[in-house]
């Protein structure tokens, strides 16, 4: 040979067996040492199954079809809540103004039975009147106040929605780095299982054969 190229070893590991004795020829590329690739080829492979469940997660994180779909509903039902409300104010007015009306035409017959001009049944009906718009007004009014009470309640809904995606996308901001972390042991791995496979690099003859093992 024009130049001797001892051989080392590149990374830890064990030699499963060497075949080759001196004045052996070899070819370029040929095996000069059979390692126990077992550990190199299993780090390999939890690397990649690491990448492939953090790519997937991250998939998960990304997709917000779910929660656009249910922000959508909650905009909706706010807005729908907010309509009801709304028509409720209308109907509170209108009833007030009935039992205002009601209480000025029972003070009005009042003054009337008072003076003999009408009968007490006819005074009986607008005290009935009366109370029952009274009653009436409480009740939407209190209609009202549960529909107000509602409509604090789904607005909360787009705002959580909101919060979630925004909590969604800062996880995959930090899986996205635990990713690059993960392929890059990837890449180191897969670089040491390369180094592990030592192969002659000219063609030429073995010289010496520094470390005898069991055959």
């Amino acid at each position: 040979l024009a130049k001797t190229y001892p051989v080392t070893m590149p990374v830890d590991g064990r030699i499963a067996r060497i075949d080759l004795e001196p004045g052996d020829t070899v070819k370029k590329g040929a095996a000069l040492v059979e390692i126990d690739l077992v550990p190199f080829q299993q780090a390999v492979a939890e690397a990649e199954a690491a990448v492939k469940e953090l790519e997937a997660e991250i998939a998960v994180k990304r997709d917000n079809r779910l929660e656009e779909i249910a922000a959508e509903d909650a905009n909706a039902a706010v807005q729908a809540a907010k309509e009801a409300l709304s028509a409720s104010d209308e109907e509170v007015a209108a009833q007030k103004a009935r039992q205002e009306r009601a209480a000025k035409d029972l003070t009005r017959k009042q003054e009337l039975f008072d003076r003999k001009v009408i009968a007490e049944d006819q005074l009986d009906d607008a005290n009935l009147d009366a109370e029952t718009s009274l009653i009436e007004l409480r009740k939407q009014e209190f209609y009202r106040a549960a529909l107000k009470a509602m409509v604090v309640a789904v607005n909360l809904y787009p705002r959580a929605v909101k919060q979630w995606i925004a909590k969604k996308g800062l996880e995959g901001s930090v899986l996205d780095h635990k990713l690059a972390q993960t392929k890059a042991r990837l890449a180191l791995a897969r670089h040491r299982l390369q180094l592990a496979r030592i192969v002659s690099p000219i063609d030429g003859i073995v010289l010496e054969r520094h470390e005898q093992g069991d055959r």
